[in-house]
């Protein structure tokens, strides 16, 4: 019965009555070739299941899939849709393949984050101009021989059917892509970027950067008036897509439309599925990927695992009078921004103490400056030695330090350029206030959720009232997203507990007592390091 439901439903959403059409050609009422060639020419669907002999795509959601990309616009969008869900194929595959048969002049590239895999995309394509069918209804446009008669049918080079322009450089459908085989000249009609994002490709902040970079230079591949779509599933949060999406023009309004279509009618993991059998969907629903391959969001708000909504705010007049201070500086990863070139992403917190121990060994922790943002070395120094000056007594100047980096020499002499000293503190022994901290083989996710969850989750993580709003922003935004997400912040915070640990700093705590307490016992409290 649901199978019968559903091919009801086709029916009813069908662009064209099929069944009606053939009928009339079985008669002699329609010409076969032209009937064909208009369907070809102008549905979609058609084209997916009747050219392409996709027997699954008889379902009313790719029927629906078909008629929103045939109706919506045909340029400046990014589709972000479940996999498995025919987005390529629709898109990127019949799209083509359309465009082609409606105007052979035309010129159209893929790219993917490698060029092997657009010229996956491009083989499909070939392979449906290759077939009977297209062949018979438009030999004014396909060869017979394409592979003899064609001037260029291959993946590496591109494929070209017939057209009336023979000087124009650019093939009807080429590959190439953006981190591997970027065409270095050319101008095409129509630029499609699909499977710019993969698993690999989310676990490398360097990698993700250059794919976006190599995005931005692409742009320059295409024509006035041409178009231009995007194809993906979102892998990472801080992932090209995201970035492509973000992208704003000069007015500062986006530039693409988000189509996002995620497995379920209302993109939760209960949800109804829009395409998937309800047993299929459930056996994907253990793996981790499944949030952000079929809900299409790879940190959905049940999943997160640091809530910023539980630090406190605090007004700056309400800060502990005998608070303890430290700074500490997450220094910019990038070898061209250490030796003096280049920006990149810095984070410095100035963070404070209260020097009192819970019944638990915690203590109140208060976020009081900080200054986020991409800065050259120069820039960052400068930003360095004002936080640090403009805070009074600092207790330790923590700064993280990873191989040969050397950024926090070039800050203790900015310091001492301005007045102020540091000697470097080793760790076990007595004496210094420059700290240089290290992961010390932990995984940097591992860290933050170990030093940070407890505290914040019961109350010991405070910001100030009037703290940067692009810090607070900045935490915003990497706590609801860890840990797909930069966490510059969240990093710098972490290691303030390893400042603390250690036994051998000149600052102590106390056991804090209630003053009601009828033991008295206020004089009696053992001082402790934390």
């Amino acid at each position: 019965m649901e199978i019968f439901n559903e091919f009801v439903e086709c029916c009813n959403n069908y662009k064209h009555d099929y069944a009606r059409i053939f009928v009339d050609i079985a008669k002699g009422e329609l010409d076969k070739r032209k009937a064909f060639r208009e369907l070809i020419k102008t549905d979609r669907f058609f084209v997916v299941y009747f050219v392409m002999g996709i027997a699954k795509a008889n379902h009313p959601f790719v029927v629906q899939m078909c008629r929103m990309c045939e109706e919506g616009r045909e340029s400046g969008t990014i589709d972000i849709w479940a996999r498995e869900h025919f987005k390529s194929t629709i898109i990127t595959i019949a799209g083509t393949v359309q465009r082609i048969v409606n105007d052979a002049e035309s010129t159209t590239v893929i790219f993917s984050y490698k060029k092997p895999a657009a010229e996956k995309f491009l083989d499909a394509i070939r392979k449906i101009l290759e077939n009977d069918l297209m062949r018979w209804c438009f030999p004014d446009i396909l060869y017979e021989k394409p592979d003899t008669q064609s001037s260029s049918w291959s993946l590496q080079g591109g494929i070209r059917v017939k057209r009336k322009s023979t000087s124009r450089k650019e093939h009807t459908v080429e590959a190439a892509g953006l981190i591997d085989g970027m065409p270095t000249g050319g101008h095409w009609d129509h630029r499609i970027y699909d499977d710019c994002e993969t698993a690999d490709l989310a676990t490398s902040p360097e990698q993700l950067k250059l794919c976006y970079e190599r995005f931005e230079i692409s742009r320059n591949l295409g024509v006035d008036g041409g178009t231009e779509q995007i194809i993906g599933t979102y892998y990472s949060h801080n992932g090209v897509l995201i970035k492509m999406g973000n992208k704003l023009d000069i007015y500062g309004d986006k530039m693409y439309e988000l189509r996002l279509i995620p497995a379920t009618e209302d993109g939760t993991i209960l949800g109804k599925p829009v395409f998937f059998s309800q047993k299929y969907l459930d056996s994907m629903k253990t793996d981790g990927s499944f949030n952000s391959q079929q809900l299409c969001n790879p940190t959905p708000s049940h999943n997160i695992k640091l809530d910023f909504g539980r630090f406190k705010v605090v007004k700056r007049d309400d800060l502990p009078k005998d608070r303890i201070k430290f700074i500490i500086i997450d220094p910019a990863g990038d070898k061209e921004v250490q030796s003096g070139n280049g920006n990149d992403s810095w984070a410095m917190l100035c963070v404070s103490v209260r020097p009192y121990l819970d019944e638990l060994g915690n203590s109140d922790v208060y976020i009081e400056d900080g200054i986020v943002g991409q800065m050259g070395l120069s820039s960052a120094i400068d930003a360095a030695c004002s936080l640090y000056i403009r805070n009074g007594r600092v207790e330790i100047l923590g700064i993280e330090k990873v191989a040969n980096d050397t950024t926090y020499e070039h800050i203790r002499k900015g310091l001492v350029a301005r007045g102020r000293y540091l000697s470097i503190k080793k760790k076990g022994k007595y004496g210094g206030n420059l700290l240089l901290l290290s992961p010390e083989g932990r995984g940097k996710n591992y860290r933050i959720e170990a030093a940070l969850s407890w505290p914040l989750n019961n109350g010991k993580l405070h910001y100030v009232d009037d703290l940067c709003d692009e810090v607070v922003f900045s935490f915003q935004e990497e706590c609801s997203k860890f840990p797909l997400w930069h966490v510059d912040n969240l990093d710098c915070l972490a290691y303030l507990y390893d400042i603390l640990a250690d036994p051998t700093s000149t600052y102590m705590f106390q056991t804090e007592v209630d003053e009601d307490d009828d033991l008295e016992l206020e004089n009696e409290s053992v001082p402790k390091y934390y």
